[in-house]
């Protein structure tokens, strides 16, 4: 939600990978899921971390059909300690993902069962690390429940959101170098994609000129 990562990371994330700092402001960490550092000081990294303490191994490194894959695109890591820092677009996006995280935590999200433990921040219905499939799902339920229909052409999907995030920096004129670093990319390249301009835009563009230059 106004943070413009990519679906795939949303499962790597931990309980722990979100707080607020000692200035009240809202922090989410996205981690290499294998080499980030571990939460516990007596692991090396994360992958030492889940293996040792929940039998797990980090998700990206699970059969792709496994219930329990997330995909890693190797984004870029911006700290040593290999995570990199969720951009929120805005205050307002910032402060609507705290409110949502907030009343899912109050409400929604179910604990792991003491048999099966886990640090993810996302759960399903049983406590278990929620899947990509299952997000999917209930994110196309969501749409058509507000009377749209889910199709990539239409902007709908999940993925969308982080078209949305690019489109709305490029709005608020962050520069092409700036919209790099918030979404992550190693090679300024790899945005373009995400904040091309629509024809409505150039058509608005156009009519914004003057008159001896239409």
């Amino acid at each position: 939600m106004g943070g413009g990562i990519r679906k795939s990371e949303v499962f790597h994330i931990y309980d722990i990978d979100i707080s607020l700092n000692k200035d009240n402001k809202l922090s989410v960490r996205v981690y290499h899921p294998a080499y980030g550092v571990s939460p516990d000081p007596l692991y090396q990294n994360r992958e030492e971390f889940l293996r040792a303490k929940f039998q797990l191994k980090p998700r990206h490194m699970y059969p792709l059909s496994k219930r329990l894959f997330a995909g890693w695109k190797d984004p870029l890591l911006t700290s040593k300690e290999h995570y990199f820092e969720v951009i929120f677009s805005s205050k307002k996006a910032s402060l609507a993902f705290r409110e949502a995280y907030t009343n899912y935590l109050l409400h929604q999200r179910v604990d792991p069962p003491s048999s099966a433990p886990h640090p993810y921040a996302f759960t399903n219905q049983k406590g278990e690390p929620e899947t990509i499939k299952n997000f999917q799902r209930l994110h196309k339920l969501a749409v058509e429940r507000i009377g749209l229909t889910c199709l990539k052409n239409l902007g709908t999907t999940e993925h969308a959101h982080r078209h949305s995030y690019g489109y709305r920096l490029v709005g608020l004129g962050f520069t092409p170098v700036e919209i790099q670093k918030a979404m992550h990319h190693k090679n300024i390249a790899s945005c373009l994609t995400y904040i091309q301009s629509s024809n409505r835009d150039l058509w608005d563009h156009i009519n914004l000129l003057p008159a001896e230059l239409k």
